[in-house]
């Protein structure tokens, strides 16, 4: 058996608890419809190696809960083509930080997508298809052992083909990857590795591709963006992205190389590449770490998504957000697996190692390190619920910009919620010119953990009203001569009760949907100006400030 050797994106990171949570698009961290802090399944869809009380419940359009205590699971927010979205999210450790090196690795998945290949006989083949892409609906509970299994098990979440995972399951894992002490055999399939050697199942993820990157076999996974905190790897991420190169794979499945492949003389196929551009790469913001919180001036740490143009109109997606985390501790990008002459492995860094502190002096001063060397080199990841990409509108001028405003965070006080956050408007201040559109639409969840806030337990309502600037608690009404946010009444009432209407709407919003969809507008009617909002329901000064502002400018 040849070894692989491929420079990979190594996590290395001594034994701590790190964590990446996605804020908007609300990250799952497999969370479904639990009505308590912890999530039931951290198997569901994706390995996340994050502390069972992150994620956000998938969003609900009704105003009631069913009969299984669940809201019905359809609050899922569109976003139209080349529309603007702030992705947000929080990171346990740093970015530009001395004592880490840092990436993060955004991809989309959509259910119009397939790897296709031509074999022998020139017809083109198809290796799998995301066509089943979903949340599930949590009918069958959320047992760690409520995987999907087959494509008839349509209750359940699924995001990665099950063919991709079949895939993975038969294919040798690459030698060629460090794997400090770990006990990993050489025939171990791509299902285990150096970070979960037992080859656990979650969803129909494999392993491998999740611990690594850029991946060298086929993926269902498109790039958006790399932000990394070595900027001198920019070259390979980009040269490497499926979205500009083609992966290859063996009819053989076992196989993991061309030359064994071909060597054994089974076929070794491509995958063309996506045939988009390849991802951007930008230096990753400064955060502190063992912090789960803000950057340099106040902000989330965050990056704009321009939503990709070529996918197929009412096509289902979903985002994905890997975080890897490494010392100086050896050389991650070139520390490969080797043996001794005993054939005994060769590693820089052993589990829980005794150190002489006065080696040399005749002295003994020995202290113990906390080391796990499967977490030495450790990726985190989260993933939104799925999410509607649609055409423009075709009354939108083309060189229209549009910009998406939401509502992250959920039901509670900064201590009930954490590790997510508490309700916001993002962008919290949006600016855009006259000529632009923005898409207000939210979605929350009618079985949330319940916390501190206004109305029914359990719920995220929301609403949208003007005020009259940033410091005002009380909105204002449609009368008053400063709420020029909206230039129609109709405007107004539907973002005030969320569709529901003035005459009927409850007074804290009960009666609301936890998913509205406010469409288009043009704040001010495109008059340059200051606009203000902010949340009727849940905004307590003392816990929590819901409100936004959107400022039209003569230009940007």
């Amino acid at each position: 058996m040849k070894i692989v050797t491929c420079l990979v994106l190594l996590a290395i990171v001594a034994v701590v608890r790190a964590d990446f949570y996605m804020h908007n698009p609300r990250g799952s961290n497999n969370r479904l419809s639990e009505d308590n802090n912890n999530r039931n399944n951290a198997n569901r869809l994706f390995d996340s190696q994050n502390n069972n009380r992150g994620g956000y419940n998938v969003g609900d359009s009704n105003t009631a809960k069913n009969g299984n205590g669940r809201g019905d699971g359809t609050g899922i927010l569109t976003y139209y083509k080349t529309s603007i979205l702030r992705v947000e999210w929080t990171n346990q450790h740093g970015g530009e930080n001395p004592n880490v090196n840092t990436q993060v690795v955004f991809q989309y998945m959509c259910d119009d997508q397939s790897a296709t290949y031509v074999d022998s006989n020139s017809v083109t083949q198809e290796l799998w298809n995301t066509d089943l892409l979903r949340d599930g609906d949590g009918s069958i509970g959320n047992a760690a052992n409520q995987r999907v299994q087959d494509d008839t098990q349509t209750q359940r979440g699924r995001h990665e083909p099950i063919a991709f995972y079949q895939h993975c399951s038969t294919r040798n894992r690459n030698r060629g990857l460090f794997i400090a002490t770990e006990n990993i055999a050489d025939n171990a399939s791509a299902r285990r590795t150096r970070q979960d050697n037992a080859g656990t199942q979650y969803g129909s993820e494999c392993p491998e591709e999740r611990d690594y990157y850029p991946y060298w076999h086929p993926t269902p996974w498109k790039d958006i963006i790399v932000l990394t905190s070595n900027m001198t790897q920019c070259e390979l991420y980009q040269t490497e992205s499926q979205n500009v190169m083609a992966k290859g794979f063996c009819v053989d499945q076992q196989h993991n190389n061309r030359d064994d492949c071909i060597d054994d003389g089974s076929q070794w196929y491509e995958v063309a590449p996506w045939g988009i551009p390849a991802p951007r790469c930008e230096p990753l913001a400064f955060s502190r770490d063992n912090h789960l919180g803000n950057s340099i001036g106040g902000e989330p740490l965050h990056f704009n998504w321009t939503i990709p143009s070529e996918v197929t109109n009412d096509a289902k997606c979903v985002l994905r957000g890997r975080y890897n985390i490494s010392t100086d501790d050896y050389d991650g990008w070139n520390q490969f697996y080797e043996e001794d002459e005993d054939g005994d492995v060769i590693s820089p860094i052993t589990d829980d190692p005794n150190v002489n502190l006065l080696k040399g002096t005749g002295r003994a001063a020995g202290v113990q390190l906390n080391v796990d060397v499967s977490q030495f080199g450790r990726t985190f990841q989260d993933r939104s619920h799925t999410f509607i990409i649609k055409d423009r509108p075709a009354d939108i001028p083309a060189e229209a910009k549009i910009y998406n405003l939401n509502v992250r965070g959920r039901r509670g006080n900064i201590v009930q919620v954490y590790p997510a956050v508490e309700y916001d408007f993002i962008p919290r201040e949006l600016v855009v010119t006259p000529t632009d559109y923005v898409h207000i639409a939210w979605t929350g969840s009618l079985s949330s953990p319940d916390g501190a806030g206004q109305g029914a337990a359990n719920s995220d309502k929301n609403n949208l009203v003007c005020t009259a600037s940033a410091g005002h608690s009380v909105p204002l009404t449609f009368a008053d001569e400063a709420c020029n946010l909206f230039t129609t009444f109709a405007q107004h009432e539907n973002f005030a009760t969320a569709g529901v209407g003035g005459a009927t709407i409850d007074e804290l919003l009960n009666n609301a949907p936890a998913t509205y969809d406010g469409g288009l507008i043009q704040p001010g009617g495109g008059q340059v100006g200051d606009y203000y909002f902010l949340n009727t329901r849940n905004n307590h000064f003392s816990n929590r400030s819901q409100r936004g502002s959107i400022k039209v400018v003569a230009s940007v």
